[in-house]
């Protein structure tokens, strides 16, 4: 696949496979920031999950800008946009600066992570029977691989700086709102 899209977009396999491991986590990224934005953030990537398109729809997508000579399709680009919105060019630019590619070509990249990310999680959902919450708790619990896989700078052009930068321990965060039993510590609950 590396190899495909890197002759679609005119740059080495090297140079690409530098921006993908880059492009999938800020659009992971991008997801755990809106996740956290607001009381509703969970709720609306979840629909955008449900609404328009199945793990299939989400992979044709990408396939259809591989197809399309390397420029985002029209649906591409509105994914891109609901993902990443004012940032997406600023995302684009510092994939390309820290990978050493066109900006276009960092384009074209984000356009065929955002499909990939947005059918696996898809596919995680329903396999794991999700809701909102669940896929909240789900995207939250990859603050420390995010933490780890973004380059320095990128999580503050993702607004997720202050986010990533705290001890956020999501596993206290999930057992948390589980109801305690009377008589049981919180140790003896993780026990």
């Amino acid at each position: 696949a590396i190899n495909q899209i890197s002759g679609t977009i005119g740059e080495t396999p090297e140079k690409t496979t530098a921006a993908m491991g880059t492009a999938i986590p800020a659009v992971l990224g991008s997801l755990l920031g809106k996740v956290n934005a607001s009381p509703d953030g969970a709720s609306q990537v979840f629909n955008a999950l449900q609404s328009s398109q199945s793990q299939e729809g989400w992979m044709e997508s990408m396939t259809g800008m591989l197809s399309g000579g390397g420029t985002a399709h029209t649906g591409t680009v509105s994914l891109l946009n609901s993902i990443l919105g004012a940032r997406l060019g600023g995302v684009a630019n510092f994939i390309a600066s820290q990978c050493g590619i066109k900006s276009n070509s960092a384009m074209s990249i984000l356009g065929t992570a955002a499909p990939l990310v947005m059918g696996t999680l898809a596919k995680e959902v329903r396999s794991q029977g999700l809701g909102a919450p669940g896929l909240g708790q789900l995207l939250n619990s990859q603050s420390e691989n995010l933490k780890n896989a973004l380059p320095a700078g990128l999580a503050n052009a993702l607004g997720i700086g202050s986010l990533l930068s705290g001890s956020h321990d999501t596993t206290q965060l999930a057992t948390e709102t589980a109801p305690r039993q009377p008589g049981r510590t919180y140790a003896d609950a993780q026990g």
